[in-house]
């Protein structure tokens, strides 16, 4: 940076001068790394983790020549345009560590995706000090990156986003090395980093940009431009895109233009919550991604971001010629243009992008260096207010590390003072919370410590269906050996709560008995509930009366569940019930809707599954199935309601019911 900027962290940066910074280094990381080995143990297992160790172990048996062609698997859907790049360094550790357990796949998996993210905290550090020329903003660069909590969650569990945002970060300490020396070595190297990181995110070619754009402008002594790095950088990135993506291997041309159309044409159909309303993500608001960088980002780190671009901006004006050589200034520049390219790209809905930011994870890491580039202004104003300025940061600092403790491990629900935190249900009927459902990990440690005293003595199983069924092989033996996955109407399970509260805010009804639930600033994380409540059970009473109630009346339909109506209060009963007969969702499309309803036809037809919105009430005799909806408000004077088969392919029942003939 300027002058001002040096000489305001001098006084702080020769304080650290009596010891290495490669020994701080050595410390600090390995600090980071046992904390990352203990933190990793307490995080759960998202959905895709499944569908990337299948890319990386059928890619990599491909690869090394276990199957003539590419699986089919994989061939017959989007997988295949997917880079196995990061999954196969999982997949070659678990081999060569010899892992056969689950549980230590998993948790290797964990351990080596977050080595990924401290190799992008060391780039991020190490480009920090050649750009500032200063250890003390150096430090703060990587305290930054390092104590976001979001990105820190994700760093065990997300093996896709922020290896990229380490990829990249890398790939900017590349970069300003290979603008240095302008070797046809270190652009060859540079551009197989780039070509790698292009192939794992088609936003990789930001890199590509930014280092064309250092190189080009620049010439040699002799006033002639040497187009040999040039040339080396872009073979390099072809050759190492190409090797990164076995599906090409097969019929590159052909599949390199079919890749080309799937990256321009794909879109994800997906609907996110977001500030208060549903949001499409194939056409979401302008406010979608800058609005979940501030509200999940540590305030004071992009208000240190917004001083860096706009000191750097005021540098550029006013010594704009410093940026046609290789200058400080210049390559600052091309910092500012990784973060703002992207950004302004991304907000004008180009590209696919949902889940909250995490597909634009990597912008965080321009972010670190502009906010230790607008930290290192600030110190530079004075010497007391230097000090004062460094003071602040390093408690805000201190604060989110806090943060990040309390909230072990849900660091990826954390939310900064930026939004309403305290009004218990605020969050969650404002924005996605846990989409990924990785907390509901710690649902097996409730109802471990529930069991403990069990009549039948502590070693009895548990059993357990939807989710945490699914996921009880990732559980340490030890703890795996007491569930017993059953999709008996006893069994425990999570709800999904995007679905359940959608629903609960839409229509009234019965709805399954929650016996745990955690919260987050109030809000709703997971809950665990059963199906199942004795006719004996005091929290059964309200649904015996519901069902009394229900079949006191005729059924206005009969099939393999009797449809009732009493008064708006639509309830479907099925006697002698078994868990087979709920699998499937059920629907409920409205007809003959009065004239001058202005309801799109989606918004008539409702879609929703048993174990969401419905219970089972146990008996000595019998079991019976129960849902409720209260129709109240819908203005219709006929339905068509059902069940879909388990597989999506035709119907298990469906009747028609003419609600003029309810009481």
């Amino acid at each position: 940076m300027a002058g001002t900027v040096r000489v305001g962290v001098m006084r702080a940066s020769n304080r650290w001068r009596g010891i290495p910074n490669g020994t701080l280094l050595f410390v600090v990381l390995g600090i980071a790394i046992a904390v990352g080995v203990v933190a990793a143990q307490g995080y759960g297992w998202p959905w895709d983790q499944q569908v990337d160790y299948r890319i990386g172990h059928y890619s990599l048996a491909y690869a090394l020549g276990d199957g003539e062609h590419f699986p089919a698997g994989l061939i017959t859907a989007d997988y295949r345009y997917y880079s196995p790049l990061v999954q196969w360094a999982l997949q070659v550790a678990e081999r060569a560590l010899g892992l056969a357990d689950a549980h230590d796949i998993y948790f290797s998996r964990y351990i080596l995706s977050h080595l990924f993210f401290l190799a992008g905290a060391l780039a991020c550090h190490l480009l920090a000090r050649r750009l500032f020329g200063s250890r003390t903003l150096a430090w703060f660069a990587l305290a930054f990156y390092l104590l976001h909590p979001r990105l820190y969650a994700h760093s065990f569990f997300n093996s896709k986003d922020t290896p990229f945002l380490a990829m990249f970060m890398i790939g900017l300490l590349l970069i300003h090395r290979a603008l240095g020396k302008r070797t046809v070595g270190a652009c060859a190297l540079l551009g197989a980093w780039v070509g790698a990181a292009t192939s794992l995110r088609p936003m990789g070619a930001v890199l590509l940009l930014l280092a064309l754009a250092g190189l080009f402008p620049i010439r040699r002594r002799d006033g002639r431009r040497d187009w040999a790095p040039a040339v080396a950088l872009l073979g390099a990135a072809a050759v190492a895109f190409y090797a990164c993506l076995p599906y090409f291997w097969g019929d590159p041309l052909g599949r390199v233009a079919e890749w080309l159309a799937f990256v321009s044409d794909h879109t994800h159909q997906s609907v996110e919550l977001f500030m208060g309303a549903p949001a499409d993500i194939r056409d979401r608001p302008l406010a979608y991604l800058p609005g979940w960088i501030a509200i999940t980002t540590p305030p004071f780190v992009l208000a240190l971001a917004g001083v860096g671009a706009c000191t750097w901006l005021w540098r550029a004006s006013t010594a704009p010629h410093d940026l046609l050589g290789l200058t400080r200034l210049r390559f600052e520049g091309l910092v500012l243009v990784a973060f703002v390219g992207p950004a302004l790209v991304l907000v004008a809905s180009v590209g696919t992008m949902y889940n909250a930011w995490r597909h634009a994870q990597f912008l965080y890491g321009p972010l670190c260096l502009l906010a230790a580039g607008g930290l290192g202004w600030l110190a530079g104003r004075g010497r007391r207010f230097g000090a004062c300025v460094f003071g602040a940061a390093g408690a805000g600092l201190l604060g989110v590390l806090g943060a990040m403790v309390l909230l072990h491990p849900n660091q990826q629900v954390y939310f900064n003072y930026l939004v309403d935190r305290a009004t218990p249900d605020r969050l969650w009927q404002r924005y996605e919370m846990d989409y990924w459902q990785v907390a509901t990990h710690e649902a097996y440690r409730h109802l471990l410590r529930a069991h403990a005293d069990s009549p039948h003595g502590p070693r009895s199983t548990i059993p357990v269906t939807g989710q945490l069924g699914l996921r009880v092989f990732v559980l340490p033996p030890h703890e795996r050996e007491r569930f017993a996955v059953s999709d008996d109407f006893s069994a425990f399970y999570t709800l999904n709560l995007r679905a359940l509260l959608r629903e609960r805010e839409r229509t009234a009804g019965t709805f399954p008995p929650v016996v745990h639930a955690e919260r987050i600033y109030g809000s709703w994380l997971y809950a665990v509930a059963r199906l199942a409540v004795r006719e004996d059970d005091p929290a059964g009473r309200q649904f015996w009366e519901h069902y009394r109630a229900a079949v006191a009346t005729a059924p206005l339909a009969r099939s393999r569940f009797d449809v009732h109506a009493d008064g708006r209060m639509l309830s479907y009963v099925r006697a002698d019930c078994r868990p087979d007969d709920v699998q499937g969702p059920f629907f409920l499309h409205f007809l003959d809707v009065a004239a001058g309803d202005k309801a799109s036809a989606d918004s008539r037809v409702w879609q929703f599954w048993f174990k969401h919105r419905g219970v089972v009430l146990r008996s000595a005799r019998t079991d019976v199935c129960l849902v409720r909806i209260d129709l109240a408000g819908q203005d219709a004077g006929a339905i068509r309601t059902g069940q879909r088969l388990p597989d999506g392919d035709g119907h298990a029942w469906e009747v028609s019911v003419d609600l003029r003939q309810t009481p």
